[in-house]
């Protein structure tokens, strides 16, 4: 598990005992093709590195449950990490579009482990920002924003 985490860019750089910490602290779930991970809306309290497979983030615009389909991601790359570092609810609704297994850490060890780290963290919040901003481009498009969508799910 540290080997792979190891090529994880977000936490190549890390030394070998914070990596086996949170190889320690890590669960690791499969998801079969089409099995939603997580829905836009939900509680934010885990973060995910995909060790295999490919999901889809897909964001619900409207009330009429139109949908964009987003980034695709694929082994190595993460997601979860928006609603933890800012303690929202989830931005979007991340699908496995085929099995895909994931390790997943807890908001807290998340925090501590991964945000805790001062290179992480730097990555974490530019990207977080830059995310963000894609999907207010998204839903400025359809003439809707964050707020509207927040509101939806009586925030």
């Amino acid at each position: 598990m540290v080997d792979f985490l190891k090529a994880v860019p977000l936490l190549k750089h890390m030394n070998e005992d914070r990596l086996q910490e949170i190889a320690r602290r890590a669960s690791v779930k499969e998801y079969k093709e089409k099995e939603v991970i997580i829905k836009q809306g939900e509680n934010s309290n885990k973060f995910f590195i995909i060790k295999e497979g490919l999901v889809g983030i897909i964001l619900e615009v409207d009330k009429k449950n139109e949908e964009v389909i987003g980034n695709l991601k694929g082994k190595g790359e993460f997601f979860g990490e928006i609603g933890i570092i800012y303690n929202i609810p989830r931005s979007a609704t991340v699908i496995a579009l085929a099995p895909t297994t994931v390790l997943i850490l807890s908001d807290s060890d998340f925090m501590e482990l991964i945000f805790g780290d001062e290179e992480a963290r730097k990555l974490l919040q530019e990207l977080a920002e830059t995310r963000l901003m894609q999907n207010e481009e998204t839903l400025e498009k359809y003439k809707k924003t964050i707020l509207d969508v927040i509101y939806r799910y009586n925030i």
